[in-house]
This record gives C-alpha cells, structure tokens and sequence, in this order.
C-alpha cells in the first residue's frame, strides 16, 4: 500500500492489495510470491487472528522494471500412462469449472510421481502458473510441483521430480483445488514444457493449466 499505517491503529483485511497468504502451519521460513504483480511503498505483514505475531527478519524483493507478461496458451499437454487414465487434453480445454475427476485429465494411484506436461510451443519464460483441481481434491497435502524444462517428456516414462527440470513452485501446505504457483524472480526457468507433478504416487487429477510468461 501506499498509504502509510499509523502505529497503534489496526489495518483492515481490506485496505491494501493481497500479495500473498502464509501457510496456517508456518515453518521457520517462509517465502511469499505475489501475484499479480504490484507496485506500492509499504509491504504489511498482517495476522488475521488475535494470536501473538513474532518476526525474526523480513526480506524483500522487487524490480523497478516489470516485463510485459502475458497468458500463454499451450498447444498441446501429455501425462505419464501407467493404468487406464482420461485424456491429458482435459486440462488444458479452459474448463476451469469442472469440480469433478470426470470431466478433467486423470491418472490413477499406485504408479511412480504422476505427472503432466503442457507444451508452450518454444521456449519462453514462465513467471505463473495456476491449476485446478477437482473440488473434492480440496485440503489436500498434495506437494506439488512445477517445473520447466526443454526437454519433452515421454508418456509413459516417469520423470525424476528433482532432476529433470528447473523448478519454478512448489506446494509447502494444505490446498484448495486452485493451485497458483509463481516462479521464483531471481531467476525465471526457461524452457518448452511446463510439469506439473506428484512426487508421490497418489492419484492425480488436474481440471485446468494457466500459464504466464514472456
């Protein structure tokens, strides 16, 4: 916000713009990404409870030049295959309603750190991701991935969740069934395909993929 905070005065919920919200389970560190970008000159770091706030050190970072950042439509998605699954197409049909595994791309349990892929068609920088997930996938600690590479994966084979791609996010928490995951600034992956993984042998279920980059 650019509105200074008068000490002793509370801030309401509602009077800056959302950067980012903690986990409800904290660790010792943590990082918070905004998005969408924003430009202000006080950074507020604000409990929504009455619980007692403890700061060791704060750091933040920010740019004075912001590229020009559009939504990248993928030409094509693919996902790892090992039992009988719903088409990888399935996510990327701009069907972000669908609140059931029904209607969105699927793999079953039981295999090795289910994956898909999206291909942007070259190679471009990627600064956010979104996903949606079946609403009765919500609350779960799925730890999901993102990860941009520029080579294909193959369907059917699995991908290595720590070595074969840059990665971009990560889920550190309990989700709702949208996923948003933006990269990290110091360095924004490049590459073709975006992987979206478990690196957990659950079921995996993904209804939609945004992308943004440049």
């Amino acid at each position: 916000m650019d509105v200074q905070p008068v000490r002793g005065q509370d801030i309401p919920l509602d009077s800056y713009q959302l950067c980012g919200k903690i986990p409800d389970k904290m660790p010792d560190t943590v990082a918070v990404r905004c998005w969408p970008w924003t430009k202000a000159r006080y950074v507020i770091v604000q409990f929504d409870n009455k619980q007692p706030m403890f700061l060791c050190n704060v750091e933040i970072h920010g740019t004075s030049r912001i590229p020009k950042v559009d939504i990248i439509n993928p030409i094509e998605a693919m996902m790892i295959s090992h039992a009988e699954l719903q088409g990888p197409e399935l996510a990327i049909d701009e069907d972000v309603e669908g609140d059931v595994k029904e209607t969105c791309a699927y793999v079953p349990g039981g295999g090795e750190n289910p994956w898909l892929a999206v291909d942007l068609g070259a190679s471009l920088t990627v600064v956010h991701v979104e996903t949606w997930k079946p609403k009765q996938y919500s609350m779960q600690r799925l730890q999901t991935r993102i990860g941009v590479t520029d080579t294909r994966p193959i369907p059917g084979q699995a991908v290595n969740p720590w070595s074969s791609y840059e990665l971009c996010d990560q889920e550190t928490g309990y989700v709702t069934y949208r996923g948003q995951y933006s990269c990290n600034t110091a360095a924004w992956p490049v590459g073709r395909y975006v992987i979206i993984q478990q690196p957990v042998a659950m079921a995996m279920s993904i209804c939609d993929v945004k992308i943004w980059g440049f």
